[in-house]
């Protein structure tokens, strides 16, 4: 929905921002995202 969409595009905005690359951060986001879906 729009709050998810909301997260995405902040949370998009911060890994460009600090630069993120590695997967165990990437995971962190998806599980973050996966509970806030539910």
């Amino acid at each position: 929905g729009r709050v998810l969409a909301g997260l995405v595009r902040r949370i998009d905005r911060g890994l460009k921002v600090l630069n993120v690359g590695a997967p165990e951060d990437l995971e962190k986001v998806a599980a973050a995202l996966s509970g806030e879906a539910r």
